[in-house]
């Protein structure tokens, strides 16, 4: 790995559990870094590869080498408390009691807190969905207009990642960076991918579009009315009445009244979408209909880009009366407004492009699909048919030298299949070099995997919670995320708890279920 710093070559390591890979690459990366003064990113894609790198692995390395370096982790904005909002919204607090007790919970954290990182919260799922509206989004973040830019906790960790030797990410934002334009992260030459097997998997869905159906839920509680001060158009009646400007008024007014007609008829977009199910076979599950060439001459799909057609120009008028009014309030001196009044027309430029690109998709080179969620909401998703030649061109031939390790990375005994598929096929031999290390440990003597046979479907009967209850039953808090099938764990620790006892020491089960109900039925009696 140091060899490939050096030489500024690209490089593929195999090596096993065991092997030390960690250290392997940042012994090198740091030493590399600080000898040079150039700064070395590393991309993991799970959280739990990145806390051991960031709380276990870079903590003994600063103390045991003789140098000192800095080291910072980055996430991408929607990771991170936006400051502005939460005054926002405690000067309007929610309406529902759950959210209001998440919202003194997240205000208790926000006192102790010195990243803002969601991550210290271990939120519920039903927190995840309600953090989405104190999140530091992109589309929502006013820039240097906001009163909070120099304290902004994203901004913050931007400042440490650009001051960083090694600086550690996730393959969602290293991908992120690469859709735009490498204006996300900071400017780095030298890159270690670790869990390199998933690679191409995260290309295909950073590189790709999806536009979700709930969408129009979300702008829609942006936007408001007028009654509720912190929505834009509360905040738009709260400011433009004061600034007399006739044309403003006038723009405000017909926005108001034209909003609703372009949810309208973004809502009919989306039902049109009911008609292709009498057109085309849904994939095996009902979860997927692809995009062909005999489905888009159906009278189905004529139908559904007529009202398409529709939404896209309501959806235009909007945009152009938006872009208008944040004009006129930039020249009235109301920056920050003006910054989110346009942060929102862009946002709907970009849907209805977004759309036009997927229902315009070029089926030869691209795969375009309805995907069905569980709950019925429907998501447009776009993605191209290979992205090796994209990873190529924008990440390996930017970078001087791009490590990537994994434990799986062969194929039938060769690298062939991975170098083909992540685009190093592309790079002259002497570019790219292979290795492969093999793992210390003996499984078939220290390791037996055992199955269960007769289980049955973890997730058979959903409207069932792993406490043996309905979401209304004998204790309503343990049902958020839950699908498991309370019939599915007693069979599995059935069969599971005599095979621990006749084979004594540490076990790990790999299933679907529920630690307080895993430990009602085992007993207690499966050994740690």
């Amino acid at each position: 790995m140091a060899r490939a710093l050096e030489e500024e070559i690209h490089l593929v390591v195999e090596a096993g559990t065991g092997t030390g890979k960690s250290w392997a690459y940042l012994l090198p990366a740091i030493y590399w870094a600080c000898s040079r003064g150039e700064r070395v990113v590393i991309a993991t894609h799970t959280i739990s590869l990145q806390e051991q790198l960031l709380h276990k692995d870079l903590p003994v390395l600063k103390r045991i080498l003789p140098f000192e370096f800095r080291a910072a982790l980055l996430k991408g904005r929607g990771n991170y408390l936006c400051r502005r909002k939460l005054k926002e919204a405690l000067e309007e607090p929610p309406e529902t009691e759950g959210e209001r007790a998440f919202l003194m919970r997240v205000l208790a954290w926000f006192r102790e807190t010195s990243t803002g990182d969601w991550n210290e919260l271990k939120l519920t799922p039903e927190e995840e969905a309600w953090k989405v509206q104190l999140s530091a989004e992109k589309e929502t973040c006013i820039g240097s207009t906001c009163p909070h830019f120099e304290e902004c906790f994203f901004n913050k960790a931007r400042e440490e990642a650009e001051g960083a030797h090694i600086l550690l990410i996730n393959h969602s934002l290293l991908l992120s960076d690469l859709r735009f334009k490498q204006q996300i992260l900071p400017d780095h030459f030298y890159l270690v991918i670790d869990e390199a097997h998933h690679l191409e998997e995260v290309a295909f869905e950073h590189l790709g579009i999806t536009v979700k159906e709930s969408f129009l839920n979300l702008i829609s509680r942006r936007w408001g009315d007028r009654s509720r001060p912190f929505t834009l158009l509360g905040k738009l009646w709260k400011w433009v009445p004061r600034l007399n400007n006739p044309e403003m008024l006038k723009i405000l007014r017909d926005l108001e009244k034209g909003f609703p007609e372009m949810i309208s008829r973004g809502r009919d977009f989306w039902r049109s979408f009911e008609d292709l199910e009498s057109s085309s076979l849904w994939e095996e599950g009902g979860g997927t209909l692809r995009f062909t060439p005999h489905l888009q001459e159906t009278p189905a799909w004529d139908a559904l880009w007529t009202r398409f057609g529709w939404l896209e120009e309501t959806l235009t008028v909007i945009s152009a009366r938006l872009n208008r009014l944040g004009k006129l309030l930039s020249e009235w001196g109301a920056q920050e407004l003006s910054q989110e009044v346009n942060n929102f027309g862009a946002l709907l430029t970009q849907w209805r492009d977004e759309v036009a690109r997927i229902l315009e998709a070029d089926l030869e080179r691209e795969v375009a699909w309805l995907e069905k969620g569980e709950r019925g909401g429907l998501a447009l998703r776009l993605a191209p048919l290979e992205v090796g030649s994209v990873l190529a061109e924008e990440l390996f031939a930017k970078k001087r030298a791009v490590i990537m390790t994994s434990a799986t990375l062969r194929v039938g005994g060769g690298f062939d299949y991975f170098s083909r598929q992540v685009g190093l096929e592309a790079f002259p031999r002497e570019k790219v070099d292979f290795c492969q290390v093999d793992s210390p440990f003996d499984y078939a003597r220290q390791a037996l995997v055992c199955l269960v046979e007769g289980l049955p479907s973890p997730s058979g009967r959903r409207e069932l919670c792993c406490c043996g209850g309905a979401p209304s039953g004998p204790d309503p808090s343990c049902h958020r995320g839950q699908n498991v099938d309370p019939l599915y764990l007693p069979p599995f620790f059935k069969g599971a708890v005599p095979t621990a006892h006749r084979y004594p020491g540490g076990h790990l089960r790999l299933g679907p279920g529920h630690n307080r109900y895993q430990g009602q039925a085992c007993g207690g009696v499966l050994p740690n």
